[in-house]
């Protein structure tokens, strides 16, 4: 049921030049109560693709950069800003059309021991570190992370390993990263129950990854991963 309703309605937020159906919002919301009216799983199983997952987050951050790019008036800033919507748009080229083509994916915030807090993720067992063939080295876990079990590609938010310039992680190392669930390490999802919605898709996830420099969303300094969040 899932594939055969992936293929035909997770490109609804997605531009057509993507792969979509390039829906708008009154459409979409229109979509998503059909589908919950059936199915209260089957809503969630939606939204969290299309809302929180890669395709709705490359979105938020897109039209994040591009608004910050109107705003400011600092050349340095504007040149910076440029190459960051430049990698976000090969980005959305990359992966956009995987997801308007049935591809589920998750989103990786919560945890056992920092809840829904990216703050709280600071000194846990989830952390990332840029190693020296520049890889993102990412490894933790994530707790109720819909869709965790079907899912071929999460969005992982991370904190920054302290470098030597800094004894302790920062509110400015919160980073998000585009991680596939195969191929690119270790990732485990562990199905979990609930006493209600007992059709979603929902894991305890857990990895250790390395990803490529150009899979980070955003910058990696300057706080995007807390604020996008």
């Amino acid at each position: 049921m899932f594939g055969e309703l992936s293929r035909k309605l997770l490109g609804a937020k997605i531009k057509k030049q993507y792969g979509g159906l390039e829906l708008s919002t009154l459409q979409y919301c229109l979509l998503m109560r059909i589908l919950s009216s059936h199915s209260a799983a089957l809503g969630i199983w939606y939204t969290a693709n299309c809302s929180i997952g890669l395709s709705g987050y490359l979105g938020v951050v897109y039209d994040s950069l591009k608004k910050e790019l109107k705003e400011t008036k600092d050349l340095g800033k504007c040149r910076e800003l440029k190459e960051l919507i430049k990698k976000t748009e090969w980005q959305m080229k990359e992966f956009l059309p995987k997801l308007a083509a049935g591809a589920n994916a998750g989103f990786g915030l919560t945890q056992v021991t920092a809840g829904s807090d990216p703050m709280a993720m600071i000194g846990t067992d989830t952390i990332a570190e840029l190693t020296e063939d520049g890889m993102f080295h990412i490894r933790g876990h994530k707790l109720y992370n819909t869709n965790g079990t079907i899912a071929e590609f999460e969005v992982i938010m991370a904190p920054l390993a302290p470098t030597s310039n800094s004894i302790f992680a920062s509110r400015n190392s919160i980073c998000s990263f585009i991680v596939p669930t195969s191929g690119y390490g270790k990732f485990q999802a562990i199905p979990l129950e609930f006493v209600g919605n007992r059709g979603i898709e929902n894991a305890l996830i857990l990895f250790d990854v390395k990803v490529p420099e150009s899979f980070l969303i955003g910058r990696e300094s300057g706080n995007d991963g807390f604020k996008n969040a």
